[in-house]
């Protein structure tokens, strides 16, 4: 099996995960599913990435569907401490994963949400 097709069945499978699990109305669905995302992305980055791939960009998408598409807050901010400990211990790792990153910053940061949850987002 290819490493091709199966970076692309798993962003598939996180993708999938994320609108089933990461925006269910229970939190505690959703917050597992948020750590598991966690889990795998952080296992994702230590394999490198060739410059022409863009494997992490597409494995972030999930955290960053989760942020526009649910509505609680303690959900999201879930998320956003998710991404800013990715940023922490990965930093080096991420190549085209700072795309999808500052775009959930950028939803963060244009958020109705309250002033704690957007200046989390700005730290």
């Amino acid at each position: 099996m290819s490493f091709l097709f199966v970076s692309k069945c798993l962003t598939l499978k996180s993708l999938l995960f994320s609108r089933l699990f990461g925006c269910n109305p229970n939190n505690i669905v959703a917050f597992f599913a948020i750590d598991s995302l966690r889990q795998l992305s952080e296992r994702f980055f230590n394999i490198e990435e060739l410059a022409h791939f863009k494997f992490q960009k597409e494995f972030l998408k999930p955290f960053d569907y989760i942020i526009v598409n649910n509505g609680n807050l303690d959900v999201r901010e879930m998320v956003l401490d998710c991404v800013q400990y990715l940023i922490i211990k990965k930093a080096k790792q991420i190549k085209s994963g700072w795309n999808t990153i500052l775009e959930i910053l950028t939803h963060v940061a244009y958020s109705e949400d309250s002033e704690k949850f957007v200046a989390t987002g700005l730290r």
